[in-house]
């Protein structure tokens, strides 16, 4: 018989906050850029701050230094960059520039060559240390491999270290007498041999129109993964793999064309490739129909997260929609998230006034903005209007803390000639690793959730920043008499079936796992107020997998177990040898007659399995073990107490259905 359950103890059982060790299961994580994040921390190039001058210069007052942290012009005579990234090689970072002008042209003019530098440090915070790599005289080292051009537009664009051996990729064949100069660009690999200051050619990466023009590198298990963009500004990006034990010669180059079924296909041919990322945020007509405008991109991996950062300069299809993107993925092919702008120059205050970047239109100028210059060539400081590309990522500085992610980028400006280092920041909304659990029993163990139990998730940001915990707040029903699946922002889903929502803290949600859930596992995704949900957290998912409640809310100690009147039983209010009691679970698996995900059971709706119990090393039949009618997902046990048994206030009680047991518990017995 289903002895009624009653709503207020059961409700006290079924929202137990508590944090539980991690089971072998993925988490899932989201990303959300935090409005008014974005800021210039430093300009990294030159010897003067710029933006600092320019805001004195506005004012009237006398102009002094903001000193750079790396002094670029007094110690190397660098005055403009027109790009700069890095990576990490021999135990520091390695930094690539392009396009570089001298303090004076007229005295050493570098006809636009492309230095290296180096730095070991370490705080993204600091200012960022650089020390170019000099030859004999102390002038810069540039990038000039024998047998390829590297003049204006010619520049080395990513780098990596593997086999020991440290790559860039340089485009070459640029024409600066064309309209658009970068119309016959190719891209090669170039060795840098860091002792001896030599470089040399190898093989081709991508032909003229190819789709690898612009490139990030990042090694990966048995793989070097190249991202690329073609035609400059026109591109979507693309994808490819080569084994890391045949880099240099590009033996078993795939390009990926595409998902199927999640997993991505590889093809030989780079002409066979399709994007990995597409760069249409007003979302028009999907490639090959689409108007992309990529130019330069970065990739890295945050192993705090599991997840791949990708940054690109694009947009460019409207004003509002031009500026620097990020997106993520959990695998290098994806997918990939949709893009989010992290950047604008004008929603972020960069361009003119104030800013760091030359408005041509503030008049009268001088003074305008008080941005004028340097320039490379012969670009006019006062007309030639700067702008934004080339958001490429610092690697070693991404920070994951409180939350948040923390991501540091170079950005070149233009006019002033110059590259600031950015840092944005993104709201983490994460399930933990391992964080999907029955809520009863936690993982001590099994790992595993059952179809119907109530289960919780442990994370990061999985609210609105909101709680509704009882008693102050409940669980509400629906209309259609079925338990809401949104609470305090929140929404979850199992295999694409929404979740009940039980209780809700942006570190724990409780839900049920739907019924319609089967097989061996099943991926979680959560989502808040509306944004993109998280890469998929896989769980694993058994038939059954029992946990029985307990008062401490940790799966140890006194089960909740209470009288048939719902006083609790405790070692003040003992149970009776002989006595009816009720105890407390969830993951029993089905039921009959079965009973809708998110609903209450009509009536009496048993486990289809049989459950046993032992109570002080004696075996019991429970009356009755099914569903509670008070609760979604909750299971009640009915079962006498064994006249035989031996009393004490810590009887071990444990439950068994479908071969599975639970976690042990407690029960106080006179």
């Amino acid at each position: 018989m289903n002895t009624p359950c009653r709503l207020g103890a059961a409700l006290a059982l079924l929202f137990p906050i508590a944090m539980v060790p991690a089971a072998a299961q993925s988490g899932g994580v989201s990303l959300a850029y935090l409005p008014g994040s974005t800021v210039k921390l430093e300009q990294v190039i030159g010897d003067c701050d710029y933006q600092a001058q320019a805001q004195q210069i506005v004012k009237g007052q006398a102009v002094t230094c903001l000193p750079t942290a790396s002094q670029t012009v007094t110690r190397f005579n660098i005055l403009g960059n027109g790009q700069g990234g890095a990576f990490e090689a021999n135990g520091k970072m390695i930094f690539f520039f392009g396009d570089t002008i001298s303090k004076d042209a007229t005295v050493v003019n570098y006809h636009a060559a492309d230095p290296i530098a180096w730095s070991t440090s370490t705080d993204p915070e600091a200012g960022l240390l650089l020390n170019f790599y000099t030859v004999s005289d102390g002038s810069p080292l540039f990038v000039k491999p024998p047998g390829i051009t590297m003049g204006p537009d010619d520049i080395p664009n990513s780098g990596i270290g593997v086999n020991g051996q440290i790559y860039l990729i340089c485009n070459t064949g640029s024409d600066t007498s064309l309209a658009n100069p970068q119309a016959g660009d190719y891209t090669v690999l170039v060795q840098f041999n860091e002792a001896a200051q030599t470089f040399t050619a190898g093989r081709t990466i991508s032909p003229a129109g190819g789709r690898f023009i612009a490139t990030s590198m990042r090694a990966s298990g048995s793989y070097v993964y190249i991202f690329g963009a073609g035609p400059y500004r026109a591109s979507d990006i693309y994808l490819q793999r080569v084994p890391a034990s045949s880099f240099a010669s590009g033996a078993g180059t795939e390009y990926f064309a595409g998902l199927v079924n999640g997993q991505p296909v590889w093809v030989n041919s780079e002409a066979g490739s399709v994007p990995a990322v597409q760069d249409n945020p007003l979302n028009g007509p999907a490639w090959p129909k689409d108007s992309p405008t990529a130019g330069n991109l970065s990739v890295v991996y945050s192993s705090a997260l599991n997840l791949w950062l990708m940054t690109y300069d694009g947009g460019r299809q409207s004003n509002k929609t031009r500026g620097v993107y990020l997106t993520y993925a959990p695998q290098p092919w994806g997918p990939w998230a949709t893009p989010q702008l992290i950047f604008s120059e004008s929603r972020d205050n960069a361009y003119g006034l104030g800013g760091f970047v030359h408005n041509p239109n503030i008049l009268p100028d001088p003074p305008g903005d008080g941005l004028n210059g340097p320039v490379i060539g012969g670009n006019d400081p006062y007309t030639t209007s700067g702008g934004t590309f080339a958001p490429l990522m610092i690697e070693r500085f991404i920070t994951v803390a409180g939350g948040t992610l923390k991501i540091y980028y170079d950005l070149s400006t233009w006019n002033p000639y110059t590259i600031v280092r950015m840092r944005s920041e993104l709201k983490i909304t994460q399930i933990n690793p391992g964080g999907v659990v029955n809520n009863a029993g936690y993982n001590l163990v099994s790992p595993a959730v059952a179809p119907g139990a109530i289960a919780a998730i442990f994370g990061t940001n999985l609210t609105d920043g909101t709680s509704c915990l009882p008693p102050s707040c409940n669980p509400i029903f629906g209309s259609n008499g079925k338990l809401n699946t949104t609470m305090a922002g929140a929404q979850v889903t199992v295999n694409g079936i929404p979740a009940p929502i039980f209780y809700a803290a942006p570190a724990q949600l409780g839900i049920q796992i739907p019924f319609e859930v089967n097989g061996t596992s099943a991926t979680v995704v959560a989502s808040v107020a509306g944004q993109a949900g998280t890469t998929p957290a896989t769980i694993a998912v058994a038939p059954v997998s029992p946990g029985i409640f307990t008062a401490t809310a940790d799966g140890k100690g006194p089960g909740a177990i209470t009288h048939v009147n719902g006083s609790a039983v405790t070692t003040q209010n003992p149970a009776q040898r002989g006595e009816l009691v009720i105890l407390y679970a969830t993951g029993l698996g089905q039921v009959s007659p079965a009973v809708p995900t998110g609903a209450l059971p009509a009536g009496a709706s048993s486990t289809v399995s049989p459950v046993t119990l032992t109570i002080g090393g004696i075996g019991v039949i429970p009356d009755f073990a099914g569903l509670a009618g008070c609760c979604v997902g909750l299971n009640q046990i009915n079962l006498r107490v064994p006249a035989g048994i031996t009393p004490g206030n810590t009887v071990p009680i444990m439950l068994t259905i479908g071969g599975q047991s639970s976690n042990p518990v407690t029960i106080a017995v006179q």
